[in-house]
């Protein structure tokens, strides 16, 4: 994912391994996307003899780009339990766990056709019902029971400490951050 120019080849490679039968697999666009804090970003379309698919690529930066240490596995296993609750999210395709497929750990998601809110709402867009939207979609994540999570998950014992941990991560990468 670190090379744009060589990751359409690449992700045409990987889906061939995943997908024994796709036949004449091509990826007719690979786009780097912004957002994904501190994650690689890519959007790509790619059509086989059966159909066409529309994915996000979401890997680790090189070692010396990243902001924040997030562990793709975990991500990956997350995605993945939610995915299987039914959980309102993009449905987790692919993992390349080792990095050799695309050039660095990597999830494979479907890509859900949406408009950013800020954009949206700031060119005028109505807002009206999307509280009951926001509210559908984060009741779908509530409704996971913590005990179905990846076992690797900590779970707190309570909000205050959570919240004790969280705010001392961010006090930390504040005073590490370059900027």
């Amino acid at each position: 994912m670190h090379d744009p120019t060589e990751m359409p080849a690449r992700l045409a490679s990987f889906l061939a391994e995943q997908e024994p039968d796709w036949t004449d697999i091509e990826v007719t666009s690979y786009e780097v996307m912004t957002g994904g804090y501190s994650r690689l970003l890519a959007r790509a379309e790619v059509r086989h003899a059966a159909g066409t698919h529309s994915f996000v690529l979401r890997g680790d930066p090189p070692a010396d780009k990243t902001l924040l240490h997030t562990d793709r596995q975990q991500e990956w296993e997350l995605v993945r339990a939610l995915n299987d609750h039914g959980v309102r999210t993009p449905t987790g395709r692919y993992y390349d766990h080792g990095g050799a497929g695309l050039g660095t750990r990597a999830l494979i998601i479907d890509f859900s056709e949406a408009s950013s809110f800020l954009p949206y709402a700031a060119a005028g867009g109505s807002v009206e019902g999307l509280n009951i939207t926001l509210a559908d979609a984060l009741a779908s994540f509530h409704s996971m029971p913590i005990d179905r999570l990846p076992p690797q998950f900590e779970r707190r014992e309570s909000w205050d400490s959570y919240m004790t941990t969280r705010i001392d991560e961010w006090r930390r990468t504040a005073e590490a951050h370059i900027e």
